[in-house]
């Protein structure tokens, strides 16, 4: 079934409660607040009277501890209900039978009706179902996603992807400093053009604030290979340098062809077209186990891939994996240029 998306901007405490009167087999709910009387007693109708699997995840303040479990009319909730105390939820996600998934700026509470809010209902069950793993993720205690599972079993493809991704604070990168890519950014002559030579590293990650960088010196233990000099290296960077070449190679390849120069633009356009679709192309679809594998397998380029991250592995991450899977990373051999 084609995924349908439908906004809502009125009546969204209405059409929630219409999908959660709906649902068939499940309801997941994540949310950062959680006052709605209407709503609970939606719930506690459809519990009462279906045998739905029901489970919530709430963000651990005051105001939840107030309205939503100092409450003993609602007691049946909360053996369904858990408080996500790591760090602040600011999930607002229903997910509903596998296959809906609500979403926005809307939470459940009595003061979101009078507020300007937006909710969008996507009918998708590719969607839903990795909606239901990041749950899961959030949800129950030692989860491991079978995408990071992945990671164990290929440590090289992890370096990089985490060199070049994961969010390191200052503790983690002193700790796993040894054992990082840096990763490359340059410029060769090829003989008829200029070319871009890029390694995933950390040189594209922000927590390279966290290194003393050394872009000139070759002999400094702190040196990094690379002709820009501002870090992180963005991919703006990278994909302007390669449609500069490419717009040059068009250039190039009518020469003794003048009777063909108006053909040119044609050509530039063809190309620019191109390269939107290599660097902005997004992974319309959560990735199957086997297809991660076999991008994983074939050396896909995580940098032009930036979704493979966001969309298959950031997700699934906390600290503790990330330790794990650096315990499984041999130290990084040292470079030399």
């Amino acid at each position: 079934m084609k995924t349908q998306i439908k906004p809502y901007q009125s009546g969204i405490e209405e059409k929630i409660i219409e999908e959660i009167t709906l649902a068939k087999k499940s309801i997941y709910i994540a949310m950062a607040w959680f006052t709605s009387d209407s709503i609970k007693d939606a719930l506690l109708k459809k519990i009462g009277n279906e045998p739905i699997e029901l489970k919530i995840l709430l963000d651990n303040n005051s105001t939840n501890d107030k309205y939503f479990f100092n409450n003993d009319i609602y007691s049946t909730l909360y053996l369904k209900t858990k408080k996500y105390k790591q760090k602040f939820l600011h999930q607002k996600k229903i997910l509903i039978d596998g296959k809906i998934v609500i979403t926005g700026s809307y939470n459940l509470t009595k003061r979101a009706k009078s507020n300007l809010e937006s909710i969008f209902v996507i009918n998708s069950s590719k969607l839903c179902r990795n909606e239901e793993r990041v749950f899961s993720f959030l949800y129950e205690e030692n989860y491991i996603d079978k995408n990071i599972k992945l990671l164990f079993k290929f440590p090289e493809f992890t370096r990089s992807l985490l060199s070049t991704y994961y969010n390191f604070n200052k503790h983690q990168y002193k700790k796993y400093e040894n054992k990082i890519e840096l990763g490359h950014c340059y410029s060769v002559d090829n003989g008829f053009s200029g070319q871009v030579i890029y390694v995933p590293g950390l040189i594209f990650n922000k927590s390279i604030r966290h290194r003393k960088v050394n872009t000139t010196d070759i002999f400094d233990k702190n040196y990094i290979s690379t002709e820009i000099d501002n870090l992180p290296i963005n991919k703006t960077s990278i994909k302007e340098w390669v449609m500069s070449n490419r717009v040059a190679n068009v250039i190039n390849s009518f020469q003794g062809h003048e009777h063909l120069y108006h053909l040119i633009n044609d050509e530039i356009d063809n190309t620019q077209n191109s390269v939107e679709s290599f660097f902005r192309r997004k992974i319309e679809s959560c990735y199957s186990y086997s297809k991660l594998e076999s991008l994983i397998k074939g050396n896909v380029d995580i940098i032009a891939e930036d979704e493979l991250w966001k969309t298959n592995f950031e997700p699934f991450l906390n600290s503790e994996i990330v330790d794990s899977l650096f315990q499984k990373i041999e130290l990084k051999q040292q470079d030399f240029f």
